[in-house]
């Protein structure tokens, strides 16, 4: 706009007008005076933006989101053979809890210190409603924050849990094991996220993610895509708002509210992708 005005006035100096030579000189001035001013900001502004893109290009799309919650139901019955079939084998362990783990975050958004925490006994205390399971997981590192976290699954997800769970234990380190998932001492099995990343791979989606950066996607997608109101429902069920009144004065979760909370998160993945696909055809047109 400054570029335009000055282009303007250069062409009011060579044609006849009210405004005197002096006073387009002194405007020229005062408009060169300014674009001085307003150089720093103009390259913070276009550094940000840099910056915000790149952030965005980082977050996985909404489409591989939803291929590997596809695939992680489809793997899972072949893997959970495998290892019933082998439970001495350390990587079908790893393939098994890579996909259980990664179906599960990739439809919750929660951080990885739930399924740590996540026991046997909370799984077969899992409220149902239409098809849906929600799993309360009381003991983890940020309860004293967040209270007890609701895990919401599909039913196919939820009976490869249970079938995973009657497997655990024929697997090493299940006499000394506390919690659902664990490695060969009985310990928690807090490489996880790494089991996660390399069964992406294996669903032929690009990159290695962490369970961290499959959170983030959820909450950006989640945040373009749904309501205000919806959007804090989201967010405090994956302990996004640590308001300590929420923790004491919200009664928690039912059944009901936690699969609409899943349901809001697949649909939002879902009006990604067409919002996606809507602005790709346009720009080929």
């Amino acid at each position: 706009m400054i570029l335009d005005i000055e282009a303007f006035l250069r062409f009011m100096k060579l044609h006849s007008s009210r405004l005197t030579p002096k006073k387009i000189a002194c405007l020229m001035e005062k408009l060169s005076l300014w674009k001085k001013c307003l150089g720093p900001r103009v390259v913070i502004q276009r550094q940000e933006f840099r910056r915000v893109a790149d952030k965005r290009a980082k977050i996985i799309p909404p489409e591989q989101l939803l291929a590997f919650i596809q695939q992680t139901n489809a793997l899972l019955p072949e893997n959970l053979k495998d290892l019933k079939d082998n439970p001495a084998d350390p990587s079908r362990l790893h393939r098994v809890v890579g996909l259980l783990v990664g179906g599960m975050v990739a439809t919750t958004g929660h951080r990885k210190c739930i399924f740590l925490g996540m026991t046997v006994g909370d799984v077969e205390k899992a409220e149902a409603y239409k098809g849906s399971f929600t799993i309360t997981v009381p003991l983890h590192k940020t309860v004293k924050t967040f209270g007890a976290a609701k895990v919401c699954i599909g039913k196919d997800l939820f009976k490869n849990l249970k079938d995973f769970s009657t497997l655990r234990p024929s697997l090493r380190g299940y006499d000394k094991a506390e919690t659902l998932f664990f490695n060969s001492t009985g310990h928690e099995m807090t490489r996880m996220g790494v089991f996660v990343g390399r069964m992406w791979g294996e669903c032929g989606l690009p990159g290695t993610p962490t369970l961290k950066d499959i959170r983030i996607a959820i909450s950006t997608h989640t945040d373009v895509a749904l309501p205000f109101d919806k959007r804090q429902d989201v967010c405090r069920a994956m302990a996004h708002d640590p308001k300590t009144a929420s923790l004491y004065y919200v009664p928690e979760a039912s059944g009901r509210q936690t699969r609409t909370i899943r349901l809001d998160i697949l649909r939002s993945l879902m009006a990604s992708v067409k919002q996606r696909k809507r602005v790709s055809e346009e720009t080929q047109d």
